[in-house]
């Protein structure tokens, strides 16, 4: 019976509101929301700006202040990032070097066999050296670049599609009075994925820890072949370099199926420069 009842109420959900609240249920407290939505305005990148905070919703600040001021002020604008990539056709997990630049930009080098792939994106079109990129590769882009809260702030200050659906939301359906895990305030953003070949438009929900503001969940739907599959990144393991913040393990699911896990062993801030290597 509890299991017919969630069904009906999910199904109200997407009917009434449109979203994809996977499982995420309201905290029985206050709930702030804010009633506005950001109109689509899509910037080309020579209109970029750095984030400010004055022009984020109110609770966004502290999600900003958690992770640095990387995004704030000129100096920390590309990463290095080194680590280990799995993905379903690996045996073992494989190494890999990516630097990405605000914003937006990536070049990421990695095994493939007894081969060393690249894939690049330059903010308008990703490429891979060798051929491609086939759609693994758009997938594992998408996830390094559109979800991240890097992307997700920088998204604010290109006017993207934005709507708060509230605070405080808990993982699961637990109405316990003791419930222990994790609280999100919920944030849905529609955007075009411009490193897709189809450049397609998808809504995604950006779940940050209600408590330490961090970037948390990324959940958003995609269709394939007429199907939707629901992906779910997680980003886990925060940590702290240098007064920034990042985390330590990145996991993209489809359907609850891990395909692309991502763990970071350094991670480096540096000034952005003009040297081409994401083309």
């Amino acid at each position: 019976m509890l299991q017919r009842k969630n069904l009906l109420l999910w199904s109200i959900t997407l009917s009434l509101c449109g979203t994809f609240l996977y499982g995420y249920a309201r905290a029985p407290i206050k709930v702030r929301k804010s009633p506005s939505q950001n109109p689509p305005v899509y910037q080309t990148r020579g209109e970029e700006a750095y984030v400010r905070q004055a022009a984020l919703m109110p609770q966004l600040r502290w999600s900003l202040k958690a992770l640095g001021d990387r995004l704030e002020k000129r100096g920390k604008e590309r990463l290095t990032l080194i680590g280990t990539l799995t993905q379903p056709a690996d045996l073992q997990p494989v190494p890999f070097t990516a630097i990405r630049e605000f914003s937006d930009r990536l070049r990421l080098t990695f095994q493939a066999g007894v081969q060393t792939r690249v894939l690049t994106f330059n903010g308008q079109r990703a490429q891979g050296i060798q051929g491609g990129p086939n759609s693994p590769d758009e997938d594992l882009i998408e996830t390094m670049l559109y979800d991240t809260a890097e992307h997700f702030f920088i998204s604010q200050m290109q006017g993207a599609a934005t709507r708060s659906l509230g605070s405080r939301f808990r993982a699961i359906e637990d109405s316990r009075a003791n419930y222990s895990g994790p609280f999100y305030d919920i944030f849905e953003v529609t955007a075009p994925v411009r490193s897709r070949s189809d450049a397609r438009e998808e809504t995604r929900q950006y779940c940050f820890n209600s408590d330490t503001h961090l970037l948390e969940v990324v959940k958003y739907g995609v269709m394939r072949n007429g199907i939707e599959t629901h992906v779910e990144v997680r980003l886990t393991g925060w940590h702290q370099v240098d007064d920034q913040r990042f985390p330590g393990r990145i996991v993209r699911s489809e359907n609850g199926t891990p395909v692309v896990t991502l763990i970071l062993s350094s991670v480096t801030t540096s000034p952005g420069l003009d040297d081409g290597p994401f083309n």
